[in-house]
């Protein structure tokens, strides 16, 4: 099943949409269109909904995060030294938040965008696809590139997140779509952070 909702409103003034795919044995994940972001995954267990990620539960905390809780990360996920890197003999600067250097993309990465329903799919594999464009210069990076993440859920509790990337003469697929229109540095995924603070006791699922 997959259903949609209006989750709060952005400071921008657009409202955020949070899309949920559930399945048979009652699991369910719920992706927000900001930051193309898993909010949660619930699992039920000994009578309960188990979430097991961490997430929020405004917009204005999402905002405010520098942890990319959930969230795609991009362009470039993890660090570039002081935000400095060559590209064809080329040198660039791009944007820097921490202490100095670019981490997942700099201030405004993936993670800030709004991104697009790109399609849904309404079955016993529920799924949806979201997509976004980062401009030409967007934090200092070269070329204008278009992403795409989809998330599919199973039957038999298995999230599947997909991607394909392909910038300039260089293709290949893993988790995410890039399409890029000429050679850029591009690097990014999905960032879930487990909620660690469960019980082992906790982790006996219901069997329907």
């Amino acid at each position: 099943m997959l259903t949609q909702t209006d989750f709060e409103r952005h400071s921008s003034g657009q409202m955020i949409v949070k899309y949920t795919l559930t399945n048979r044995l009652g699991m369910a994940v719920s992706i927000l269109n900001l930051g193309a972001i898993i909010q949660s995954i619930t699992l039920p267990t000994k009578g309960k909904n188990l979430d097991l990620v961490l997430g929020f539960d405004s917009v204005a905390e999402y905002e405010q995060d520098q942890s990319h809780f959930g969230a795609v990360a991009g362009r470039y996920a993890n660090r570039i030294k002081n935000g400095k890197f060559s590209l064809k003999g080329k040198a660039y600067q791009v944007s820097t938040n921490l202490a100095g250097h670019c981490l997942h993309g700099g201030q405004f990465g993936f993670n800030r965008y709004i991104w697009q329903l790109d399609s849904q799919q309404h079955s016993d594999q529920p799924s949806i696809t979201l997509s976004m464009t980062s401009p030409d210069g967007d934090q200092g990076f070269p070329g204008q590139l278009t992403a795409k993440v989809r998330y599919t859920l199973s039957q038999d509790n298995q999230l599947n997140i997909w991607e394909i990337q392909t910038s300039g003469s260089d293709i290949r697929r893993d988790q995410n779509s890039r399409f890029a229109d000429f050679e850029a540095v591009v690097n990014f995924l999905s960032l879930l952070m487990l909620n660690v603070a469960m019980e082992s006791e906790d982790w006996e699922v219901e069997q329907r």
